[in-house]
């Protein structure tokens, strides 16, 4: 099998790639060592940096938080404007080193549940057991997840993100919605539905961001 254009340069959009080098999200959990657990910390700036030097055209962090009542400690979090510093300080020195950067933006559904203080946010009532059942998601938190995704990417792209992620995949709130795993209503006209009142929603505030030139995927 050939690669011939896997080290040449790429144009997303505005967006200039040095190669087609793409680094996928990798779960360091760094931000577990940091003052409230979420955050950028020096030793995950290197590990970047150094993927970076390597060659790396562009580096995926891992899945950030845009909920801060449902952000889970040990995972990066960009719920609240104070986190912008500490990814801006990422993006820039891997950007010095050549590379660029993209983020998963992320409501993590079920798997917050390590973190007891963490917010569970699922589309229906999930029992775990007889005695207690996680309540469905309401209709105004929805709108306050899709608000929160779009303050989210408006931080993201002023720390200086390159790309950003709608992570909708691995039963996280997203794609919860569209699974039958956890409750939802997946058939056809249900799934339509979920999409026009939660999917496209986040997409439409996403919409002036990536306008501006930042693309914009969903995985």
């Amino acid at each position: 099998m050939s690669f011939e254009k896997l080290f040449s340069p790429i144009k997303i959009r505005e967006l200039e790639l040095r190669n087609r080098v793409v680094m996928s999200a990798m779960g360091t959990h760094e931000s577990a060592a940091s003052e409230d657990g979420r955050m950028v910390t020096d030793k995950l700036i290197a590990y970047h940096v150094a993927r970076a030097k390597g060659g790396c055209g562009l580096n995926t962090i891992e899945v950030c938080s845009v909920d801060a009542a449902s952000a889970p400690t040990g995972f990066l979090s960009i719920a609240d404007d104070r986190y912008i510093p500490g990814m801006k300080k990422l993006c820039s020195a891997v950007h010095a080193a050549g590379g660029r950067v993209a983020v998963q933006l992320w409501q993590g559904g079920l798997a917050v549940a390590s973190d007891p203080q963490a917010q569970i946010l699922l589309p229906s009532d999930m029992p775990l057991s007889p005695e207690y059942t996680v309540p469905g998601i309401t209709e105004e938190r929805i709108q306050s997840v899709i608000e929160a995704f779009g303050q989210a990417a408006r931080r993201v792209v002023e720390a200086g993100i390159d790309v950003i992620e709608f992570h909708c995949a691995h039963n996280y709130l997203p794609h919860s919605f569209l699974s039958g795993s956890t409750g939802a209503q997946t058939d056809g006209v249900a799934a339509l539905k979920t999409a026009k009142s939660f999917l496209w929603p986040v997409f439409r505030r996403f919409g002036p961001i990536c306008r501006r030139g930042c693309p914009c995927s969903c995985g």
